[in-house]
């Protein structure tokens, strides 16, 4: 975690055009177009078109998916690999093709990261914040940066939990600011995880389903990009 923290830096929406040199120079956003240089829709999903406002420019910035896309920015692109969610997907990748089994974790007043089972299978999931370094501190938005959490869940393409108490040290102050009952929550939940049992297929393109721990993400190809 430590490492991706160091070796890639995350975005600001500073100017980025090629022919301005005030990179600090606050930009706006135009719109989003295609992305034109990716090998793949995995790559990237879109790019923002936008303007330098103290250059009087535009340049595209794209909105990176793919994990080695991602990995590839500490070179063509001074590192940067962009905001919380795509470090999550980066971590994600990288800690997946450790042999890791790992997944999303959405929070619903602005924040991803990641939580890792250790031992895969048996352990517990432990908090791992790829934009921040930091792992096993969940209460750090809460008591370090002061958020007021809401709803937290967690999200594999197997299930979908709510974790928000994990993360809170009051958590009957997260259902009232949720406004929502918790009963409604987890009917919803539910809901949604009945359909991901109706609709995940038991085989893919011939092979047996398998989770993040036994499906190394283009493992040969992230490992190599991220030492080198």
């Amino acid at each position: 975690l430590k490492l991706i923290k160091t070796k890639y830096s995350f975005y600001h929406h500073t100017c980025m055009a090629d022919q301005c040199t005030m990179d600090t120079a606050p930009t706006g956003l135009v719109g989003r177009v295609a992305c034109k240089n990716a090998t793949n829709s995995a790559d990237c999903v879109y790019a923002e078109v936008l303007h330098c406002q103290q250059c009087d420019t535009t340049f595209e910035y794209d909105r990176l998916h793919g994990v080695p896309a991602l990995l590839d920015t500490a070179h063509v692109r001074n590192g940067v690999a962009g905001q919380c969610e795509e470090f999550s997907r980066l971590g994600h990748g990288v800690f997946v093709s450790l042999g890791f089994e790992a997944r999303y974790v959405y929070d619903f007043t602005d924040h991803v990261w990641i939580e890792l089972r250790i031992p895969a299978k048996t352990g517990q999931w432990i908090h791992a914040d790829p934009s921040e370094g930091i792992f096993d501190n969940p209460k750090m938005y809460e008591a370090g940066w002061g958020k007021k959490l809401t709803v937290i869940l967690a999200i594999s393409p197997e299930e979908i939990e709510h974790v928000t108490a994990r993360y809170t040290d009051n958590y009957p102050a997260t259902v009232q600011r949720r406004g929502f009952s918790e009963d409604l929550l987890y009917k919803v939940i539910s809901q949604a995880n009945q359909r991901l049992r109706y609709e995940l297929p038991l085989q893919r393109f011939g092979q047996e389903h398998k989770s993040s721990w036994d499906d190394p993400l283009q493992g040969v190809a992230a490992m190599v990009h991220f030492a080198s």
